[in-house]
């Protein structure tokens, strides 16, 4: 099963996600696909560690995979049930932080929905977690706009074969697909 969770900044989807995903284990081992990278900055560094414990406390198993998705899946049991956390820090790490030889959005998009289509060949239950960043009206720049443009294409086509997806607003989730 595959379920993908939408929300902004601030607004619960993480915690929501984490919840879920423990509801919806099917008895297996829970991994915790982290992908936030905390670079040169303290404050960041100390907000993983912090999380990293709070995730312990409910049991997931975490595999930290800044990008190449794909090769994180032989770190983990066949049938378990994985949390990505999140597509938007996966995007952003592809584009800006890893040497790549393929620069085009169309081919990125590829690659990161390609490790995801094998994430959900090899777990039983597959929750992704992704930002809503397209409703504050702001004009970016254009290297912004081709990050927004490509996560929005993610999204798209992730909740295209997702089973279920819920957008969390407030704290509130919003089933958007059943």
């Amino acid at each position: 099963m595959v379920t993908l969770i939408l929300g902004g900044s601030g607004s619960g989807k993480s915690a929501f996600a984490e919840d879920y995903i423990i509801k919806h284990n099917n008895g297996g081992k829970t991994y915790y696909l982290a992908t936030m990278q905390s670079g040169d900055d303290p404050e960041t560094r100390k907000r993983i560690e912090r999380h990293r414990m709070m995730r312990n406390e409910k049991g997931f198993l975490t595999i930290e995979q800044s990008y190449d998705i794909q090769d994180s899946v032989d770190q983990m049991e066949q049938e378990a049930s994985v949390l990505l956390e999140d597509l938007s820090n996966l995007l952003a790490n592809e584009m800006f932080l890893k040497k790549r030889e393929t620069d085009t959005e169309r081919d990125l998009e590829k690659e990161i929905e390609e490790g995801i289509v094998l994430l959900t060949k090899h777990t039983a239950n597959l929750v992704i977690v992704s930002n809503n960043i397209f409703e504050d009206g702001i004009e970016y720049d254009e290297e912004t706009k081709r990050y927004m443009k490509a996560l929005g294409e993610l999204n798209r086509r992730i909740a295209g074969f997702s089973d279920e997806v819920y957008e969390v607003v407030c704290g509130i989730p919003i089933m958007l697909k059943q």
